[in-house]
């Protein structure tokens, strides 16, 4: 993961519509296609549009970079596509990004995993499929932070409990269309009687709600913090979103 940054060329001009990967080895063939410099003939050649100089006939040759943003969901709009009566994040984002994304030609703006309706806090957005898929999967074991605050307040005993359960993985039971399994190992944080944080790698459907309902309590208020090494930056007011520089992608990807 930490070659975000790197893709491969046939990939890169397949996602950005430029030409299929079958076409792309002729275009390399009749094209003086160089990468800082150098003529590229093969379709597996690595580039980073973030930082390498790209040519087409000694004519600098204009790839943007995938849009990358930052933002601290509300409470109340949903990560969804689709209108209703409820509010979406993407009514959240400012028509300059939207413009940006059509004048560069990149693929479509889209949630790294969701957060719930009622939950707040960071959420990133991107153009970038290969950057959703490595946060999202849980192979990639990428951590995530709650900030939780729980119903029923827990005394010390009942916290070492729920501890030592959260770092045992607890088993949840079906809900709604999704099958029941065993959270893998999470860290649990009091901070007081009722709040805490809670560090989980899969971030499955409603898993921290979940979590806490399997602990006989049940969360009241939920909004993530953190994602990898990279948190909530504190002066995002809440609905707010900006665009994340390389060093905050990288902190994403960065495993503790």
């Amino acid at each position: 993961m930490e070659n975000y940054f790197y893709e491969r060329l046939d990939d890169l001009f397949d996602r950005r519509e430029i030409c299929t990967g079958r076409r792309l080895k002729r275009f390399l063939q009749r094209q003086n296609f160089s990468v800082n410099g150098k003529r590229v003939y093969t379709r597996g050649e690595r580039i980073a549009v973030y930082h390498d100089q790209l040519t087409l006939d000694g004519e600098p040759f204009c790839l943007p970079p995938d849009l990358n943003l930052v933002m601290n969901k509300v409470k109340g709009c949903l990560c969804t596509t689709k209108a209703g009566e409820y509010k979406t994040v993407y009514d959240y984002i400012p028509q300059e990004y939207f413009r940006k994304i059509m004048l560069n030609k990149l693929p479509t703006l889209h949630t790294v995993g969701r957060l719930d309706g009622d939950t707040e806090g960071l959420l990133i957005l991107t153009t970038n499929g290969d950057l959703s898929h490595n946060l999202a999967v849980p192979e990639n074991e990428v951590s995530k932070k709650y900030f939780v605050q729980l119903r029923d307040c827990v005394d010390d005993k009942m916290k070492s409990i729920y501890i030592e359960k959260c770092s045992q993985g607890i088993e949840l039971p079906p809900l709604w269309n999704s099958q029941g399994f065993k959270t893998s190992p999470s860290t649990l944080l009091f901070i007081n009687d009722n709040q805490c944080e809670l560090t989980v790698t899969e971030g499955k459907y409603h898993e921290v709600k979940r979590i806490f309902a399997a602990l006989d309590n049940q969360v009241i208020y939920l909004k993530r913090i953190e994602m990898g090494n990279f948190c909530l930056p504190p002066d995002l007011s809440p609905g707010m979103c900006r665009e994340m520089t390389e060093k905050e992608i990288l902190l994403l990807l960065k495993k503790n």
